[in-house]
């Protein structure tokens, strides 16, 4: 259902499979950056969580196995559940150092509930997802009331909006679905959801500590703009 021909010689969807390394990536940025920063280890399961996603959609597109298939959705239980745990505990007032009950009970609930369900039927995928973005959005909502600086920035928000955009329009139903063509939307879905884990890990780091936070984004926005004016103004001086 997401639109690429079958036929790759290492890989059935190599376009899709190939993309699907961004979450092993953001997994292994995660890891570092929580290491060298000396923030909470239980960011730790968010990398693995990342790179399970990453793995089990290699497996799916690479194979289309039913192991793949649920090593994939797993991880995307994982990630989900991980966001909403650690708001829900963010806006229930527990502090950094005493979150680990909320994380580590809301993740392994979730995969406790969400496996069986899933081997039963893999359709509860869609069903296990919406359940755990309104756990997320609830504990967003919950923190903002609270005055307490809520993770999902307007941008944050932009992004993963358009990721699922993306999803949509890389669906084999899709008006824009172009099976052979190297350009595949579901590629693009997986690398700017890919994008919007470290994103989330990003601003929960600052809104955690804004002091120390390393702000990714921001840093890599200005070292951009930086580049472009340096350019620019290189390219004056020569005219």
């Amino acid at each position: 259902g997401d639109c690429e021909v079958v036929g790759g010689w290492l890989f059935d969807q190599p376009v899709n499979t190939w993309s699907s390394f961004a979450f092993v990536i953001v997994g292994a940025a995660i890891d570092c950056i929580t290491v060298r920063r000396g923030v909470s280890r239980w960011f730790l399961v968010l990398a693995l969580a990342s790179i399970v996603e990453g793995l089990g959609s290699v497996l799916f597109h690479g194979g289309a196995t039913r192991g793949g298939h649920f090593v994939h959705d797993l991880g995307l239980f994982a990630i989900a559940a991980y966001f909403a745990a650690w708001q829900a505990a963010r806006a229930a007032g527990a502090t950094p150092s005493s979150r680990s009950k909320w994380i580590g009970g809301g993740v392994v609930g979730a995969i406790a509930i969400a496996s069986p369900l899933w081997w039963i039927t893999s359709d509860s995928t869609n069903v296990i997802v919406a359940v755990l973005v309104a756990s997320i959005v609830v504990s967003d909502l919950l923190a903002r009331r609270r005055g307490i600086g809520a993770v999902w920035s307007p941008a944050l928000v932009v992004a993963t909006v358009t990721a699922i955009g993306f999803w949509v329009l890389g669906r084999s139903d899709s008006p824009l679905c172009e099976p052979s063509s190297p350009l595949q939307p579901h590629a693009v879905w997986h690398v700017l959801s890919a994008l919007v884990v470290l994103g989330w890990f990003d601003r929960a780091l600052e809104v955690d500590d804004p002091l120390t936070a390393p702000r990714l984004y921001r840093r890599a926005i200005d070292r951009f703009v930086g580049l472009v004016a340096r350019g620019l103004v290189r390219t004056f001086h020569r005219s």
